[in-house]
């Protein structure tokens, strides 16, 4: 795990950076070659590009699916961003990232 000393951002990606419904994952647990995929990447570039010192922890599903790297390369110009991924599991997503924080000692 990455200390973090700056601000991070809890991202998922289905519904944020993919719209809903979007296939991504093929039978194999490989990606699609969907075009809609990371469609709104940009967006997320553009809203976090006044604020540098905001890091990426990723808690979407997908950090079970694909190592750090290849998350790394799916955030493209957002890379330099990653922090890790969250690590915590728990019975709902907000529990997960709460445990999270207090496991990295980030505060609010």
């Amino acid at each position: 795990m990455r200390p973090i000393d700056r601000a991070a951002v809890f991202l998922d990606f289905d519904g944020v950076m993919n719209p809903v419904g979007v296939p991504a994952i093929d039978e194999n647990f490989g990606l699609t070659g969907n075009p809609d995929l990371f469609v709104w990447r940009p967006i997320l570039g553009r809203l976090l590009a006044p604020y540098p010192m905001i890091g990426i922890i990723v808690s979407s599903d997908w950090r079970r699916l694909f190592d750090d790297a290849t998350l790394v390369r799916l955030l493209g110009p957002l890379a330099a961003r990653f922090v890790g991924v969250e690590e915590s599991h728990g019975p709902s997503r907000s529990e997960e990232i709460l445990a999270e924080v207090r496991r990295r000692g980030l505060k609010g």
